[in-house]
């Protein structure tokens, strides 16, 4: 039986978030540094995937402290429309 197996979902939910941050971590890795260097530096992804999910529990944590009536009042209003371009060649 997996750990997964019966579960209400968060165990599905921690393995996916894990597995964004993991490949966000060496994508933004291998953006800044070059191809590659996620792969010969696997602690600097550990710290990547451990101060984003450091970030995610913080949130979740503000987020559950947070009465939910304060949004019964909001009105969101609509994003104001796109510059207009200008004419003629840039």
């Amino acid at each position: 039986m997996s750990i997964i197996d019966g579960s209400d979902g968060s165990a599905d939910a921690a393995i996916s978030y894990t597995n964004e941050f993991f490949d966000a971590a060496v994508d933004k890795i291998d953006d800044t540094f070059g191809k590659g260097f996620a792969k010969s530096n696997p602690a600097l992804i550990g710290a990547l995937v451990q101060a984003s999910s450091a970030n995610l529990s913080a949130f979740m944590q503000a987020a559950l402290g947070i009465d939910p009536s304060i949004f019964d009042d909001f009105e969101a209003e609509p994003p104001p429309p796109p510059p207009k371009r200008p004419k003629g060649r840039r």
